[in-house]
């Protein structure tokens, strides 16, 4: 009997000495994680992500969020926007739809599509706006996630307020609305004329289009402003309030035009990423395959 015991207690002994002796082979052969690199690596490394790779890192670990979100690295997501911003990646033309269902045709700056943001893609990352940190900025535009509950599927994107919903949060606040619902009964503009100057809520798939009601009703608020503003005076002011109305309503085209580029870019981004995500595991699989194959048949 006590035989027997000492057996089993030297096979176990056995056992945890080799399973010791492996993972310290392991361990002294396994490359460093990105934890374990000296911080100017790391750092330098963080300046040559995109900002959407560069979100994923600060979310691995306590540690990389700490370092990648305090203000003094807010310098690397500077670097990280610059290097795929749509300056730096050059531009052509050609011509998108707009808003999104059959809208008039904007002339946007772009050149073939590469959505991954390499160089000749159909526009590069959008300047961040000044009240949003590179971070929050880069959450906005590549994290799916609801900005007011944080459930997955924020697809309704107010652009102007760089803010996602998901589909409940939509049906709960009434942000959105059409046109119609939106322009007040006494205003006398047509749905035409406003969809050239005011934002249409990204949502890709959906086959409607809406705006951010708060939205729709300070433009028309504005022009109704700026319309009344010399109301009734001589004709030369009427001429000068006529120039400040056309000047402002591009001003506000020009916005348009750009901002729905961006989110073509920002569709063209996501599915080339998906495209990426989906050979990356065609490959795997095919390298798993051949090696139980490799195995199978050296028996």
């Amino acid at each position: 009997m006590a035989s027997s015991r000492r057996s089993k207690f030297l096979a176990t002994e056995l056992v945890k000495g080799a399973q010791t002796a492996w993972l310290n082979l392991w361990s002294a052969n396994r490359p460093p994680v990105l934890t374990e690199l000296p911080l100017d690596m790391i750092y330098e490394i963080s300046t040559h992500l995109h900002p959407a790779d560069l979100l994923g890192v600060s979310r691995l670990n306590k540690t990389l969020r700490q370092m990648l979100l305090q203000k003094s690295s807010r310098w690397l997501w500077r670097a990280s926007f610059e290097r795929y911003s749509e300056t730096a990646l050059g531009r052509s033309g050609y011509m998108l739809a707009g808003p999104w269902h059959g809208g008039p045709g904007i002339a946007y700056g772009g050149g073939p599509a590469n959505a991954y943001g390499g160089p000749g893609t159909a526009s590069g990352c959008p300047k961040t706006p000044d009240d949003l940190s590179e971070p929050e900025y880069a959450r906005f535009l590549f994290d799916d996630l609801c900005m007011n509950c944080s459930a997955p599927g924020g697809i309704y994107i107010a652009w102007k307020a760089c803010m996602r919903y998901c589909e409940k949060c939509v049906s709960i606040l009434h942000i959105f609305s059409t046109l119609e619902e939106a322009i007040p009964q006494d205003a006398d503009l047509g749905r035409t004329f406003t969809a050239n100057f005011v934002l249409a809520v990204h949502c890709e798939g959906n086959d409607i289009d809406l705006y951010v009601r708060s939205e729709v009703e300070a433009f028309v608020t504005e022009l109704g402003r700026l319309q009344d503003r010399d109301a009734g005076t001589d004709t030369d002011t009427d001429t000068d309030t006529a120039m400040v109305i056309h000047a402002w309503l591009e001003e506000q085209r020009a916005y348009c035009q750009k901002a729905y580029g961006h989110m073509i870019w920002l569709d063209e981004w996501k599915r080339e990423r998906e495209r990426i995500r989906i050979e990356a595991k065609t490959r795997e699989k095919r390298r798993n395959w051949g090696r139980r194959s490799w195995s199978f048949w050296r028996g």
